[in-house]
């Protein structure tokens, strides 16, 4: 055999060699690989989806847990008469006057014979309630609020508003009413025998305590603080998000009712001023952003740049007819802001509220220290402006020339 012929054995045999070894380890170690990596994300996969399953039960499960706190008591009997002494009154009390008030009938004859034949007992049962009453729109209004406020599982399904007199010349403003008010049995629940009260259970807990000298009102401070306690009540009537008192001004058998103007703002439960907090500032532009949490509206700048248009700020009310307090940016510092309200000075921190700033205004050793007395703007204290004056805070309508400032003035 000649050299060359022993070169091309020598690569032909190199060449099926690397392309043996090439198909072994795809056979033997690259296909088992794709395969448990394709295994793996599949099980990536699958885990997933059971962690969804699992957090999707975990949260039924705890909006089931809070339907059980709010339920009416197992005993569909002593449901009903519970829950009607409940809306009863309520009705009564919104100024509403009661015609007719139909409870649900109960078949208790049909249960056993269910039982006996092994039927499954079902989960929740749902009391219908019918209601025909009469009353202005304003008394249906309260007490649709104060059905909405209540902590108990349930909801008005049907309504139906008729005006009374149906003559051209009408000047009524009383409706017919009809309501269809379903109230609820969830299933596998202990109840409660007081509505609206906290649990037997409880109160018996809260009178051994008080026996043996404990604390009083700890063994009620969980329900307190629950999703039945009058806390959660007032914040569901805080922040409903709608103002029902707007929707009997405008009765549609009658007309809009006219609105009296009066120079106080309406004061509807909640100090936005104590919301607004200072988000993050710019010291070398000069400007920072604020946000308000109760509206939920994009951040807002401000800039302590004279006339440059967010040298001043306006706290407003949600639909901004309203202006709750109205301030002057002095000075924007790494973390701070510095601004005038009619005759004081305040800092607002990185974080906090202009309610907490305003607790307490700056004295005029601190101006002096803080280089902030020739920032003073004596022009916007004496300003004629009402809005200036502010509004918000602890301090309401903020007071006048305090003597310290007029100090701070003259230099």
């Amino acid at each position: 055999m000649s050299p060359r012929e022993k070169r091309l054995l020598t690569i032909f045999l190199l060449i099926v060699g690397l392309g043996g070894t090439a198909v072994v380890i795809y056979q033997w170690f690259v296909t088992p690989l794709n395969e448990a990596n394709n295994q793996i994300t599949k099980l990536k996969k699958e885990a997933e989806q059971k962690e969804d399953e699992v957090f999707e039960i975990m949260k039924d499960r705890k909006i089931l847990e809070v339907a059980r706190l709010k339920s009416l008591p197992p005993s569909p009997d002593h449901a009903v008469a519970e829950y009607s002494k409940f809306l009863q009154p309520l009705l009564r009390k919104s100024g509403l006057e009661l015609e007719t008030f139909q409870i649900p009938t109960i078949d208790l004859k049909s249960q056993p014979a269910a039982a006996a034949l092994g039927a499954k007992k079902p989960g929740h049962q749902i009391l219908s309630f019918q209601v025909r009453a009469k009353g202005e729109i304003d008394s249906l209004v309260k007490a649709l609020a104060a059905l909405k406020q209540a902590p108990i599982i349930h909801r008005v399904k049907n309504l139906s508003v008729d005006r009374i007199d149906t003559s051209a010349k009408a000047s009524s403003s009383k409706v017919n009413i009809a309501m269809t008010i379903e109230a609820m049995i969830v299933g596998r629940t202990e109840g409660r025998y007081n509505l609206l009260g906290p649990d037997n259970k409880l109160v018996i807990l809260e009178g051994i305590t008080a026996l043996e000298n404990g604390t009083p009102g700890m063994a009620l401070l969980g329900w307190a603080v629950g999703p039945t306690g009058p806390i959660i009540q007032k914040k569901i009537a805080r922040d409903t998000g709608r103002k029902y008192s707007e929707l009997a001004r405008s009765n549609v058998f009658v007309g809009a009712a006219p609105v009296l103007v009066s120079d106080e703002p309406e004061d509807d439960g909640v100090e936005v001023t104590a919301y607004v907090r200072l988000e993050s500032t710019n010291v070398d532009a000069r400007e920072a952003y604020l946000r308000n949490l109760v509206f939920k509206t994009p951040p807002k700048r401000i800039k302590a740049i004279p006339r440059s248009g967010y040298d001043t700020f306006r706290v407003t009310s949600e639909d901004g007819g309203k202006t709750l307090l109205r301030f002057k940016v002095l000075r924007v510092d790494q973390r701070d802001v510095y601004f005038q309200v009619g005759d004081d000075i305040y800092d607002l921190h990185i974080g906090q509220s202009i309610h907490d700033a305003m607790r307490r205004p700056l004295s005029s050793e601190e101006l002096d220290l803080l280089a902030l007395t020739d920032l003073y703007d004596s022009d916007w204290a004496v300003s004629d402006d009402p809005d200036a004056k502010g509004k918000g805070g602890q301090k309401g309508n903020l007071k006048s020339k305090t003597p310290q400032k007029k100090s701070a003035k003259t230099r």
